[in-house]
């Protein structure tokens, strides 16, 4: 098996479908059911299981095939457990274990996810036998985070099962760099904080922002940049000028973490060094952005947003493609009644605009 396609599956598959869930149980539960209960597990029964819900209840299922036969499969749909309505749940993701190892299983649930955006839901969980170590470290690398546990009865026995959760984005595991035609996006270095605080406590820089930020503060909003790319696959990149500037701020994509009537979304985001302000480097990382966040993470619609006298910021958003509309006029949530700053502009920019094809990622 080499070339994998992952498809649809259809009613013919059962037979097969039923084989590769008996294999996988048989060899990934093998230290945490009942052998008895494994051993009887039947590839027949299973195949009359597969046959009277497939599609049903708006249930999908996917296959990875190879070289002339099912490798693997996928059955997501409307989370059980009433969840909200925009959350999803992917039911099971099982290989023959001789297709283990392969980058498989990640086709599958990319192909999952991909299915599951275009359905409209915005979050997806799944349920893990607390021993089965390697699912856990499967669904941790493509970003879930363990919110709950429940006990539930198999075979007999009585197990843990831990609820992982995320969003329905297509997240990745390591902190990708982007690069641009004068520009890298990279990963945050500790030698970047020192320019960083600067930064932040340039008022130039932070005019249209609360407040200046003490060296503290500043490292404190840098963690939080670098764990939101653990948590999410994508963030707000340090930027190199290439060749001239090591450090020359912040360009990248971030989740809001309050509420407004445009949440939850994805937010594009800058904030550059004064030295490095007026040569377009803002514009042309958003762009570098947006084309990731479209193409690679899989979002319909990015967002950004300031306060009406930011004229520089919002020319750099009307030129990444972006527009507004007095309706979405908003106070910002974390700042008093009476704040100078409240009243802020909300632009949109949905998948289908054109992107700039100009950016490389590794």
């Amino acid at each position: 098996m080499i070339e994998p396609t992952i498809r649809p599956a259809i009613l013919d598959d059962a037979a097969e479908l039923a084989l590769v869930r008996v294999l996988a149980w048989r060899s990934a539960y093998r230290d945490i059911l009942p052998a008895a209960f494994l051993a009887a597990m039947s590839v027949e029964d299973d195949e009359r299981r597969w046959r009277d819900l497939m599609n049903r209840d708006g249930r999908e299922e996917i296959v990875c095939t190879a070289d002339g036969q099912i490798a693997g499969y996928a059955t997501f749909g409307p989370a059980r457990d009433g969840a909200t309505a925009t959350t999803a749940e992917v039911s099971a993701i099982y290989l023959r274990p001789d297709a283990w190892g392969r980058g498989w299983g990640r086709m599958l649930w990319q192909a999952a996810l991909e299915r599951l955006r275009d359905r409209g839901f915005a979050d997806v969980m799944v349920w893990v036998l607390r021993d089965n170590s390697r699912a856990r470290r499967f669904y941790e690398r493509c970003g879930l985070r363990p919110d709950e546990e429940r006990t539930v009865s198999i075979g007999g026995a009585e197990l843990v099962e831990i609820r992982y959760c995320g969003p329905a984005a297509t997240p990745i595991k390591s902190h990708p760099t982007l690069s641009t035609p004068r520009l890298l996006l990279r990963p945050w270095r500790d030698e970047d904080l020192a320019a960083f605080a600067a930064m932040n406590a340039d008022p130039r820089v932070m005019e249209f922002l609360p407040k200046i930020l003490s060296p503290a503060e500043s490292d404190a909003l840098a963690q939080r940049i670098k764990e939101h790319f653990e948590r999410r696959g994508f963030g707000l990149w340090a930027v190199e000028i290439v060749g001239a500037i090591p450090f020359a701020g912040f360009v990248g994509l971030s989740v809001p973490a309050f509420e407004a009537h445009f949440t939850p979304c994805v937010e594009v985001g800058w904030r550059l060094a004064f030295e490095c302000w007026g040569r377009g480097y803002a514009t042309e990382a958003a762009r570098g952005a947006l084309d990731f966040g479209y193409g690679h993470v899989g979002l319909k619609e990015i967002v950004s947003f300031t306060v009406p006298a930011n004229l520089r910021s919002r020319r750099v958003m009307e030129r990444i493609g972006m527009t507004c509309s007095p309706a979405d006029d908003f106070d910002h949530p974390r700042l008093p009644e009476g704040h100078p700053l409240r009243r802020h502009v909300l632009y949109r920019r949905r998948r289908s605009d054109t992107a700039s094809g100009s950016l490389r990622w590794a």
